[in-house]
């Protein structure tokens, strides 16, 4: 009997060893964008985004985008292109399931995002979604308006109307380059 529980105590070891292991790329892929987008970069994926959604679609996705990465300069956009995407979960999809139907409907492995380091804001801690490059982030950020948001970005930042408003006089005052 002594020697039956051994075995199984072993193989719940070895189980759980093997699950944690088939978790732990998502958590420790830490490519970075091997180039920060340029502004040609920028531009490119901001005219591809006029040309699916209309410019002015894409002028507010420019100007969330700004409002998000501080003019494309913060931290979690530089090391991850995030447009502020919280990382909520450790693993894919990191808590955003939308974000796994869209990389299905778009035949994107999963296993190219990963969560980045820890970033202190307002004296939290938040971890953001990093995406493998700007256009698939922007592609995403534009989907995901269009098809779970009833395509109203400020509803990127709250569905409470009157946070959803405010973030909307907020996009306003911002200027766009791109669009």
């Amino acid at each position: 009997m002594k020697k039956a529980s051994v075995y199984i105590i072993l193989y719940v070891v070895l189980i759980a060893l093997f699950l944690y292991n088939r978790k732990k790329p998502y958590l420790e892929y830490t490519n970075r964008p091997t180039i920060n987008p340029s502004s040609n970069d920028l531009a490119s994926v901001f005219q591809g985004l006029k040309n699916n959604f209309g410019p002015e679609f894409a002028k507010r996705i420019e100007q969330l985008f700004r409002y998000e990465t501080g003019h494309f300069e913060s931290g979690q956009f530089l090391e991850g292109n995030s447009p502020g995407m919280v990382a909520t979960k450790s693993t894919y999809p990191f808590g955003w399931p939308s974000l796994d139907e869209f990389n299905r409907a778009n035949s994107i492995d999963g296993r190219r995002y990963a969560i980045g380091r820890v970033f202190i804001v307002n004296g939290k801690n938040f971890r953001y979604v990093k995406f493998p490059d700007f256009k698939t982030s922007a592609n995403f950020v534009a989907w995901f308006i269009r098809n779970k948001r009833g395509g109203i970005p400020e509803k990127w930042h709250s569905l409470n109307a009157a946070k959803a408003a405010e973030y909307r006089n907020t996009l306003d005052k911002i200027r766009t380059q791109y669009t």
